[in-house]
């Protein structure tokens, strides 16, 4: 299964469809409606609404991130290249208060 569209989910030899089931995959998509608004500015990505979540979050301690090569680790480095503050903190908490609204949280 693979997304298509933001609420389209197709079905295709994926690695999705073996570790979630369809009705699974589609929450995990409708839960990408509460990231979308986090990216904008200099947040330009859902990868680095991702990481710069991860390096201003007082929940999280640790990361793992794997770029497969040396493009994606400059794409990485690149989204975080501005200096603090990697996210306001309006942002963070509009973002936490999404997330928890789709029943997610710490």
């Amino acid at each position: 299964q693979v997304l298509r569209d933001e609420h389209v989910v197709r079905e295709l030899d994926d690695v999705r469809a073996a570790r979630w089931t369809k009705p699974e995959l589609e929450r995990r998509i409708a839960q990408l409606g509460a990231l979308r608004p986090a990216v904008g500015g200099v947040i330009a990505s859902l990868r680095s609404a991702a990481l710069r979540f991860v390096l201003v979050n007082d929940l999280v301690s640790s990361a793992v991130l794997g770029p497969r090569n040396a493009m994606q680790l400059e794409q990485l480095i690149k989204d975080v290249s501005i200096a603090p503050p990697f996210m306001l903190d309006a942002t963070l908490t509009a973002l936490g208060k999404r997330l928890e609204d789709m029943g997610i949280g710490p």
